[in-house]
């Protein structure tokens, strides 16, 4: 959430999720933007919390649509 996000925002990673095995949720990071406080002067502008009933779709694959629950054990 912290350096590994700014350095992928930095990078224009589009689409940061993060798996939270101990929340039970998909964490979904979007919208890199240029930001001097964070680690490597870039964050993400838009961060949402998915629950295991909710939905997804990937940047690098709009048409497809997966289901938070499918990516939690």
């Amino acid at each position: 959430r912290g350096e590994k996000a700014g350095l992928y925002a930095r990078a224009g990673v589009g689409d940061y999720w993060i798996v939270n095995l101990v929340d039970h949720v998909l964490e979904v990071h979007r919208a890199p933007e240029a930001n001097l406080d964070s680690p490597y002067g870039w964050h993400y502008g838009s961060t949402v919390t998915l629950r295991p009933g909710d939905r997804v779709r990937p940047f690098s694959a709009p048409s497809a649509e997966i289901l938070v629950a499918d990516l939690l054990p």
